[in-house]
């Protein structure tokens, strides 16, 4: 453990999460759940819709990439309000506001609701992107745990 001239630095003060067990805990629940809860709720985005044809009303009248941006920051405000509502709970606790936390929070989760649209616009059958979601989901979880 490395030291600093006050003192020593607590495990979480080394991977960046601070001095607070409240964001701490927070931050390590996220990084194990997050990728998980993202794949299972967000899986069919995109081949749900090309599926069941619903796709066609919105393609008429608007451009792929707006149907693609508008899917992502859709999943992405579903996420921030969850991640907020999170944080105003421990911040009842704890009597702090966690702004960084919050940010780094809904950049991580940002990243696996990019790559659940691309999934489910590359692979068409929803099954498929589902169990695909949820084996990366454990995979990048286990390689970001990797020492």
């Amino acid at each position: 453990m490395a030291k600093n001239i006050i003192g020593t630095i607590t495990p979480s003060q080394e991977l960046g999460m601070g001095d607070s067990p409240y964001a701490t805990g927070l931050l390590i629940i996220i990084l194990l759940a997050s990728p998980l809860f993202v794949f299972t709720l967000s899986h069919n985005t995109i081949n749900e819709e090309l599926r069941s044809r619903t796709i066609r009303f919105v393609a008429t009248k608007t451009s792929r990439e707006n149907i693609i941006l508008g899917k992502f920051l859709g999943t992405l405000l579903f996420w921030i309000v969850c991640l907020t509502a999170a944080v105003l709970l421990i911040t009842l606790f704890s009597k702090s506001f966690y702004v960084s936390e919050l940010t780094q929070s809904i950049i991580f989760v940002a990243y696996f609701i990019g790559l659940t649209i691309m999934l489910s616009t590359v692979i068409s059958k929803t099954g498929i992107t589902s169990f695909l979601g949820m084996a990366l989901s454990i995979v990048i979880t286990a390689l970001g745990l990797w020492p």
